[in-house]
Order: structure tokens, then C-alpha cells, then sequence
């Protein structure tokens, strides 16, 4: 559900009394203006209940390979350049329409197509780095079926990885994935901790996942072959309240609680007497918060048989 500061607010200044008994609203000139304070105060008790309550946010990756026209598997291993020209395939070409390639120090890439029986040039790629960095495009061979290879060229020593040819075009390059054994997700900006990972098949499979590794402090990172969807709940940080207009997304409970939170820090200019009770209810709410039921009794089961990653590949 959705609040707003406002509301808290207003559930806070009945808890304290504000309202008459038959509920009407005492004139605002009859009470203190707590509001920017209380905009401060529900900031404060938010920021304390996110980590503790149900409030999480969901991020749905929906992964399907892309064949490697390098081969299966392959072409994720190290090769040094040593001065003499290395080329993928070694033998001969693929069908391909774009590339992604790694390599690192001073290289120079090279996508070459077999036109009219030789092999022509179609792009170059020189560049000096300091680390490894990625290279894709897509490829406009000059004749239609054309058979595409990469070749490896320099002068001096560097290496190279993650090599793949697709047998597909794709709208931009930036779209093209990237060709590694553990693909990094960017997770959202908001991002604090990792809750879980549920992955689903499209064979209506089920389970926790155990295709992903996570590298503190928001390094999520998933198997490149991995078919299906992947389900991240995580635990998000809180946007600061700034004005009694700020919605937040939080359940009935969280937001009892910080209506107590706030009523129990205006209490001592209000009712000095409630401040004790009314502290008292929020930390009653906030275990309450804590306690996370399942909604069913039925734990999830990982119904692969290894434990690890469901494929159904004919490549």
C-alpha cells in the first residue's frame, strides 16, 4: 500500500488528541505546527523500519543464451598474443551479424569476411588500455552470407577473452549482450541488501536460485547460459522524506508504527505522560514488522536434480 507524511502526520495528532471526541479536527491555531518536524521524525523512524520490516523491492531479469557461432561453452578461456596473428574460428569462418570480444594493454581486433574466396577487412580496432575491456558491434559483411572470422594482430604482448560470434542482428550496438561466464546486472540505484533469488523455468520449473553469485556490497552476478526468469527481492534505501506530500510504499504495520514513532517524539510538547506508552507501541509494531509470515506453509523446493541450473540445449 501507499501513504503519504501527511497521513502519518494525521494518524500521529489523533494519537496525541488532536481531534475532539466526535473526530473533529481541533482549530490549527489551537495546536503547535509539529509538521516539519514531524516530516523529520517520520524520515528518521522510516529509515529504522526499512531494514526490519516488509518493505522490498522486486528486480525480474529474464535471460534466454544467444548461441555462440564459436562453439558451446568455449571461447571463454585466455589467449595470449605472442606475435603472431591468432584467429577464431581457427579454420575457415562462421555466419555471423555481430561480435563481442575482450582484450587488454595495446591489441589491435580485427573482423575480417571471406568475400569472392579472400579474406578483406571489414573493421579495425586498435586501443592501449589498462584493463580488460569489451568490443561489440554488429557486422555488415559486403556480400550477404558472407563467412566472418576475428583475427588477433599487433606488435606487442596482450590477452584476450570472452570471444563470441552471433548469427544475429541487433537494433543497436549497445544491445548486443555481453559474451561472459558471469554476467554482471546492474541493480537499481537504490539498492541496500540482498533478501533472495527465485528463479523460474519455462518448463513451469520453479526454486531458489543457484545460477547467481553476489559480491558485496551490490554486485549481483548471473550464468550466462541460465534460461528463464530471475526474481531479486532485495531490501531497498529509503528515499528521504522531505514534505508532508512524500508517498511512501509501506504495509498497514509499518505504517502504524511510525504514527507512534512520530506521536512518541511530539508527545512531550503535547502529553509529556504518553511519550513512554506511545515509544512503547511503536517497538510493539516494529517486532511485528519483523516477523515476516510466509503465505504459505510450503517451502520452495529446487527441483533440479543437481542443484544447479535447469538447460535444454540442442546447439
Amino acid at each position: 500500500m501507499s501513504t503519504t507524511v501527511q497521513n502519518i502526520i494525521d494518524d500521529a495528532k489523533a494519537l496525541l488528541g488532536t481531534y475532539t471526541d466526535d473526530g473533529v479536527v481541533i482549530a490549527a491555531s489551537d495546536v503547535p505546527d509539529f509538521a516539519p518536524s514531524c516530516v523529520r521524525f517520520a524520515d528518521m523512524g522510516q529509515k529504522e523500519l526499512f531494514g526490519k520490516g516488509r518493505i522490498q523491492k522486486t528486480v525480474e531479469l529474464v535471460n534466454s543464451p544467444i548461441k555462440n557461432e564459436l562453439g558451446l561453452l568455449s571461447n571463454f578461456d585466455v589467449v595470449e598474443f605472442l606475435g603472431e596473428d591468432v584467429y577464431f574460428p581457427p579454420t575457415g569462418g562462421v555466419d555471423a551479424k555481430s561480435y563481442y570480444v575482450e582484450a587488454d594493454n595495446t591489441h589491435t581486433i580485427v573482423i575480417e569476411e571471406l568475400e569472392s574466396g579472400t579474406w578483406q577487412t571489414l573493421t579495425t580496432t586498435t586501443a592501449t588500455v589498462t584493463s580488460m575491456t569489451a568490443y561489440k558491434a554488429n557486422i555488415t559483411p559486403t556480400t550477404v552470407g558472407n563467412k566472418i572470422r576475428l583475427k588477433l594482430t599487433g606488435t606487442t604482448f596482450y590477452r584476450c577473452i570472452n570471444r563470441a560470434f552471433y548469427d544475429v542482428a541487433f537494433q543497436a550496438d549497445a544491445d548486443i549482450p555481453k559474451y561472459q561466464p558471469w554476467v554482471e546486472l546492474d541493480l537499481p540505484s537504490d539498492f541496500k541488501s540482498l533478501d533472495s533469488v527465485v528463479e523460474e523455468y519455462e518448463s513451469r520449473q520453479y526454486s531458489e536460485s543457484s545460477t547467481y553469485k553476489f559480491e558485496n556490497p551490490n554486485r549481483f552476478y548471473y550464468d550466462y547460459y541460465f534460461k528463464g526468469k530471475l526474481r531479486i527481492i532485495y531490501n531497498p534505501i529509503p528515499t528521504t522524506l522531505t514534505a508532508v506530500t512524500d508517498t511512501l510504499e509501506i504495509d498497514d504495520v509499518v505504517a502504524k508504527a511510525l504514527a507512534f514513532y512520530v506521536a512518541s517524539w511530539i508527545s512531550p510538547y503535547e502529553n509529556q505522560s504518553m511519550t513512554n506508552p506511545l515509544f512503547q507501541k511503536y517497538e510493539e509494531l516494529k517486532l511485528e514488522a519483523m516477523a515476516v509470515e510466509p503465505a504459505t506453509e510450503e517451502d520452495i523446493q529446487n527441483v533440479s536434480s543437481t542443484g544447479s541450473f535447469y538447460s535444454d540445449y540442442s546447439w
